[in-house]
């Protein structure tokens, strides 16, 4: 909890979890414009639950981050597409 805050800030720039706003009037806007997918394993080697994945199994820990990362580049993608 101590860290909460630069942890939050830390997910949107690694791409974890993007923010954005939809208004009937001015349409999409995407908050998460610089995005470094490469902070993106930095940031869940800080979370508890994907470091123990990596002790008990380092092949499928390594397999989800890849899957995991991928799905949040096309997430961000998909997203960019509808920012106007």
């Amino acid at each position: 909890m101590e860290n909460s805050i630069e942890m939050e800030k830390f997910a949107t720039q690694s791409g974890y979890f993007l923010t954005f706003r939809r208004n009937p009037e001015t349409g999409f806007i995407l908050d998460s414009k610089n995005v470094d997918f490469d902070l993106y394993e930095d940031f869940l080697s800080r979370q508890t639950r994907f470091n123990m994945l990596k002790v008990i199994n380092p092949t499928m820990a390594q397999e989800l981050l890849e899957a995991n990362k991928a799905y949040s580049m096309k997430s961000f993608e998909y997203y960019s597409s509808l920012d106007k």
